[in-house]
């Protein structure tokens, strides 16, 4: 049985690594530009969102590094990283598609 992947530059993806990825890049963003939650009676205290976003950021590298292991590309975070770039790019058009439906 094979995963669904979707293709990112020469790199194909593993459909629910990038969508998961996805979703917890838009729950860090919302966290750092202070989106209220609006299932929440209360505000989120500054510590909390603060730490909500460092568990969104620790999740994304542990899928970024799930994603270069399965792909068997090095772990990087380096702008000129050929497979990062890319990635990132295309997270950032993902996540711009979502945020304008």
């Amino acid at each position: 049985m094979s995963e669904e992947t979707i293709q990112i530059g020469r790199w194909n993806i593993p459909k629910n690594l990038l969508f998961e990825y996805v979703k917890f890049r838009v729950l860090a963003d919302d966290y750092v530009m202070l989106k209220p939650d609006p299932s929440r009676i209360v505000p989120m205290s500054d510590r909390e969102r603060s730490m909500r976003w460092q568990m969104c950021v620790q999740r994304l590298m542990e899928i970024h590094r799930k994603i270069c292991k399965t792909i068997n590309v090095p772990y990087s975070e380096e702008p000129d990283d050929e497979f990062y770039k890319a990635f990132v790019a295309d997270t950032d058009r993902r996540i711009r598609r979502l945020r304008n439906k």
